[in-house]
């Protein structure tokens, strides 16, 4: 913040700036004011801790939860983080839907507290391997256990890993024999998701369906199911579909997605290729609006009848025409519009 002589510097004086404007509006900024969102990631620490020291694959879990941040950011849909040993302290019913990245290791009593979520009309969406390993680090016999097996209505056929594209090696051991890895490749969707894919990432989980019905296919066979349970339903992916969120990036895997966040009513809060994140307060919001394009994005932004006036952090006002605001903003820049 200063230079070599200890006097001021143009980051001082903008890190002030800044500064005073928040503090301005600290009925936003300083206050928890951002509204929940619809969808949760789930964070399980023993989970992570059974993950980490796995000999080979140690950062799956990392790749897979920071993933699905990125992918439904991309698609600009906000995410909480909830910890399962919390899961009896939060009211799980505000979540359309919840995620659960690489979950090789999870217990009995964390999938009986899911299954209650889904059957008051929750989805619960689920990546290969779930609960494959009890809580004391034990495989389980069927290699899924009998809670997760009911919830999401499977039985387990085949377990093989997938090799990444053009034979990268990322996340995956070098093969050890012949057959250990299948190709690369793409699932394709079927009933609830036909017409949308994803990339096979890791392993490839095939299922025998016990209630459920299948959503992804791996040539003839099942690899991905949705289950009713009560109200709600239980999707179960066999595969690792977050890692696509930072490692071979692709349309396809980004439109599908958008497709099963639609099935569980969860809609983006701003269809453009800006990214808004809102503030609230009473009869007051900030809107958080982000440009993470490599260009230069020009886009007009609706509001609501309730807006009368807008400005920018620094109080210069801003033109409301026709219930909409136009924002134009250089790749990777940042804009913050008061309303009120």
């Amino acid at each position: 913040m200063l230079d070599s002589q200890c006097d001021n510097t143009e980051r001082l004086e903008e890190a002030s700036r800044i500064g005073n404007a928040l503090i301005k509006n600290s009925d936003l900024f300083a206050k928890q004011s951002v509204p929940g969102a619809k969808v949760a990631i789930l964070v399980d620490e023993h989970n992570s801790q059974f993950c980490r020291h796995m000999l080979n694959g140690g950062d799956n879990l990392e790749y897979s939860t920071r993933g699905w941040h990125r992918l439904l950011w991309d698609e600009g849909i906000p995410a909480d983080f909830i910890e399962a040993s919390y899961l009896n302290e939060i009211e799980l019913n505000q979540y359309n839907a919840i995620i659960m990245p690489f979950p090789l290791s999870i217990s009995d009593e964390i999938i009986y507290r899911l299954s209650d979520y889904v059957s008051k009309g929750g989805n619960l969406i689920s990546e290969a391997g779930v609960a494959r390993f009890d809580k004391n680090t034990f495989c389980v016999r069927g290699e899924i256990s009998t809670a997760a097996s009911g919830l999401f209505g499977v039985k387990q056929s085949g377990f093989t890993m997938v090799r990444e594209p053009d034979n990268g090696n990322r996340w995956s051991p070098y093969a050890r024999t012949w057959g250990e890895f299948l190709d690369a490749t793409s699932l394709k969707g079927v009933n609830d998701l036909v017409g949308f894919s994803t990339m096979a990432n890791v392993y490839l989980q095939t299922y025998i369906c016990s209630g459920s019905k299948p959503v992804l296919t791996y040539k003839d066979q099942v690899a991905g199911t949705v289950n009713l349970h009560g109200k709600g339903k239980a999707w179960l992916f066999g595969t690792y579909i977050g890692h696509n969120g930072t490692a071979y990036r692709n349309k396809n895997t980004s439109r599908f997605v958008k497709r099963l966040m639609k099935e569980c009513n969860i809609i983006p809060e701003y269809d453009g290729e800006l990214r808004i994140r809102k503030r609230i307060s009473n009869g007051k919001e900030a809107w958080v609006i982000t440009n993470p394009t490599d260009h230069i994005v020009t886009e007009r932004i609706k509001l609501n009848k309730e807006w009368a006036h807008a400005s920018d952090l620094f109080d210069n006002e801003l033109n409301i025409n026709n219930r909409s605001i136009e924002i134009s903003l250089a790749s990777l820049d940042v804009s913050v519009i008061i309303l009120q």
